[in-house]
């Protein structure tokens, strides 16, 4: 209520006659006037005002576009990768360690240090993932199997979205991990750098990948395990869509 004067601003509130800034979102807009309503009938109770998305998402903070699809793929990805990924995750970019430990910050609502199953769900309902896949990506996720997920785990998984997305590194960790430069990969070699992996797991990890079942897994199989997974958008949208259907 913008009124030139007092009397003025006191004629307008009494008129309900209100103009809002551009600002607010579409449901912050949308709130206010239900609120703002002169007919005690046509006011929003309590109760309907709890319920409304305004309030229902205040607390959502946006998840980095990077996160979420990251989070949607997770479970899609080879073992091979998310092996390779956990190996490099301590060597991400600073940036990249910025951006996860933020979003990692803000889904531990507890402040523990550890994503439980809670938390976990929470994030995996924002890219529209089932119960049942939230199950087995947490699983998936919770490499020490203590029922949750902590900020090292929660940056391998990360690791593993953004791996294969650029091509040089893919073939410089290729180049890693053939340590006899005969140009493939064996468990061997594979055991050399991810010691946190059993026997059994490094096989399951080769025989996946290993199109043409020879045991060993050339540059080209390689690089087919750490493809970069495309995303349905109607299942992850980024922020910037979210905000173009708020307006």
């Amino acid at each position: 209520f913008f009124g030139r004067h007092y009397n003025e601003t006191y004629t307008l509130i009494r008129k309900g006659r209100y103009a809002l800034p551009q600002g607010p979102s579409k449901d912050a807009r949308n709130f206010i006037r239900k609120c703002l309503q002169m007919s005690p009938q046509s006011r929003m109770s309590a109760a309907e005002a709890l319920k409304h998305p305004f309030i229902v998402n205040a607390g959502d903070a946006r998840l980095p576009d990077t996160v979420r699809k990251s989070l949607s793929t997770f479970h899609g990805q080879t073992k091979l990768k998310k092996a390779v990924a956990r190996m490099i995750a301590k060597h991400m970019t600073a940036r990249d360690r910025r951006i996860v430990e933020k979003a990692f910050r803000e889904a531990d609502k507890n402040g523990d240090g550890k994503l439980d199953a809670e938390e976990i769900a929470a994030l995996l309902k924002k890219v529209g993932k089932s119960d049942e896949e939230i199950k087995k990506i947490v699983d998936d996720m919770d490499a020490d199997n203590d029922g949750g997920v902590d900020k090292e785990e929660f940056e391998q998984m990360h690791a593993t979205g953004i791996l294969g997305t650029n091509k040089n590194d893919v073939k410089d960790v290729f180049k890693l991990f053939d340590k006899n430069s005969d140009g493939k990969v064996d468990a061997d070699e594979i055991a050399a750098f991810c010691d946190f992996l059993t026997p059994d797991k490094i096989r399951e990890a080769v025989n996946e990948a290993d199109g043409d079942g020879n045991g060993k897994i050339s540059f080209d199989e390689w690089v087919k395990a750490m493809d970069v997974i495309d995303v349905p958008k109607k299942e992850v949208k980024t922020n910037k869509e979210e905000k173009k259907e708020q307006k």
